[in-house]
């Protein structure tokens, strides 16, 4: 299939905008957990990943929802290579996602934000 210079460079564009829209959303993250994290660590012994977890179920209301892993709760869980309260950088190195009990690795990840990503190519 040929396609025209003009054609390739949007798509090529595109691309370049939709990647670096996910690695702003992901330093974005990280500075929001880092900022967390220094935050804790002078009110209380609280972690960095609390906010995100047991308070998030508490303000929503949701305690027998989510917030811990229990039998009866909601399987969404975020599996990661290394401990983010060692080093906050860690949020970055997923080995993959449990959402609603379905187990997604980073390459499934990947690769659906990939499909996601050429469906608005079209």
């Amino acid at each position: 299939m040929l396609i025209s210079l003009t054609t390739f460079l949007t798509i090529l564009s595109s691309l370049f905008r939709a990647r670096a829209a996910l690695q702003l959303e992901n330093l974005a993250l990280r500075h929001q957990i880092g900022v967390l994290q220094r935050s804790a660590a002078k009110r209380s012994k609280l972690t960095p990943v609390d906010p995100g977890t047991a308070d998030a179920a508490t303000f929503l209301h949701q305690e027998t929802e989510f917030g811990v892993v229990a039998v009866g709760r909601r399987a969404d869980l975020l599996l990661l290579e290394a401990n983010p309260l060692q080093d906050v950088k860690n949020v970055s190195k997923r080995a993959g996602v449990m959402v609603n009990g379905q187990w997604l690795t980073e390459t499934e990840l990947q690769r659906r934000l990939l499909d996601l990503r050429n469906s608005y190519q079209h």
